[in-house]
């Protein structure tokens, strides 16, 4: 009986093709694929950094807005609209309960846990729901349209 000796630098045997998938044998030349790579350290922070500048940018662009149709109005509020505290300050904490529900989202992913990941994101989009509810029945109850005036725009 002849014995074969292993020669590591003979060519790698073809593979294998079986239905869809190829089976390599051991000892390609391929192996296994690399490792992911990681995300640059800093990549983060500066996404993080631009989405708040760019929020910040659209906010102050907003108040700027807001001051130049309040400077141009005779009368701000219009006499006619009673908004009051009581359903702006609901709308607030609503608002606020569904911001930590998203932080409940994130970290129930970090975890792993899609059961707890899942009733938060109800949780977070029936508060959502409950913000726009409560800024229509506001707009609805004070007659207010895009055409009614510029404090309603």
């Amino acid at each position: 009986m002849a014995m074969v000796k292993h020669d590591p630098g003979a060519a790698a045997a073809p593979a294998v093709r079986t239905g869809y998938t190829a089976v390599l044998p051991t000892g390609s030349a391929l192996g296994p694929p690399p490792p992911p790579t990681e995300v640059p350290k800093g990549t983060n922070l500066l996404g993080v950094l631009l989405v708040c500048v760019a929020d910040g940018m659209l906010l102050l662009a907003f108040l700027a807005a807001w001051w130049t149709i309040k400077a141009g109005s005779p009368a701000w509020p219009p006499g006619d609209v009673s908004v009051g505290t009581y359903i702006p300050s609901v709308v607030t904490i609503t608002a606020v309960m569904s911001s930590f529900g998203m932080h409940w989202v994130v970290s129930s992913i970090r975890r792993n846990d899609q059961r707890s990941a899942g009733a938060a994101l109800v949780f977070t989009a029936l508060f959502g729901i409950a913000v726009a509810n409560a800024q229509w029945y506001t707009m609805a109850r004070e007659n207010l349209t895009m055409e009614s005036s510029a404090y309603a725009t």
